[in-house]
């Protein structure tokens, strides 16, 4: 597997000294984590939490609840909607600006 050699690409955090294939993962530092981690991080994140802002955004749609709490599920949808948007829309733009290989 042919490995970038580019210091600056590297210091940059560009291709993660891959060759620029994408064949790991930016996130994933140091010794490789076990699968079954992976999968229940991914399903806690992907499933989990905007399943469990659903459920609090309904149960709190008819009730007139503080101003704060207000404020707190907005939020929590924003970076929800936030986490998402940059994992489709910006994540590939990035992998494919590569420029050092």
């Amino acid at each position: 597997m042919p490995r970038c050699r580019q210091a600056r690409c590297r210091a940059r955090r560009g291709c993660g000294g891959d060759g620029c294939r994408g064949l790991r993962p930016r996130f994933v530092r140091g010794p490789p984590v076990a699968a079954s981690l992976l999968v229940g991080r991914a399903f806690a994140i992907n499933l989990v939490l905007p399943a469990a802002i659903l459920a609090l955004t309904i149960w709190l749609a008819g009730r007139h609840s503080p101003v704060a709490v207000n404020i707190a599920l907005s939020l929590s949808i924003v970076a929800a909607i936030g986490l998402f948007l940059y994992r489709i829309a910006f994540q590939p733009i990035a992998h494919a600006s590569c420029w050092c290989c």
